[in-house]
């Protein structure tokens, strides 16, 4: 099925309208911190602590990545929400920046077909903007 140069320009039109819409969202976006937020317990080691027995003292900690080595912070009791939501934004955020690449594919591939369309219809305005490949097909053999 051919799809017409009108349907192709508004196609584009549409992907770049849903690029802008998707990039306005996302430098909007605020308070981002990447990691992981975890309520972790943890046996502390004496020899008489209640946690010897039990699964261990509460520690709450956010653990990301930084140059290729992992990194853990500890989180006071007052910051947790905090922390959570900001994790959320970066997470949030991290999607959106692979939505808007998908869409920029998608914009790149349109783009091309409507590129060629536009060469394929001027070159057949006029004889002296044959291709090689046809110049080659008139071409005599020896």
């Amino acid at each position: 099925m051919k799809i017409s140069k009108k349907a192709s320009a508004i196609k584009l039109l549409r992907l770049t309208t849903a690029h802008t819409t998707l990039l306005e969202k996302l430098l909007s976006k605020s308070n981002i911190v990447p990691g992981a937020y975890r309520k972790v317990f943890v046996k502390c080691g004496r020899e008489n602590c209640w946690c010897k027995e039990g699964q261990g003292h509460p520690f709450r900690r956010i653990t990301w990545s930084e140059n290729g080595k992992s990194k853990t912070k500890s989180i006071p009791l007052e910051d947790v929400d905090w922390i959570i939501k900001v994790t959320e934004n970066y997470r949030s955020f991290r999607k959106m920046r692979r939505e808007l690449s998908l869409l920029e594919t998608k914009i790149k591939f349109e783009l091309d077909i409507w590129e060629r369309k536009q060469i394929k219809a001027t070159r057949k305005k006029r004889n002296i903007l044959k291709t090689c490949s046809q110049i080659e097909k008139n071409v005599p053999e020896k």
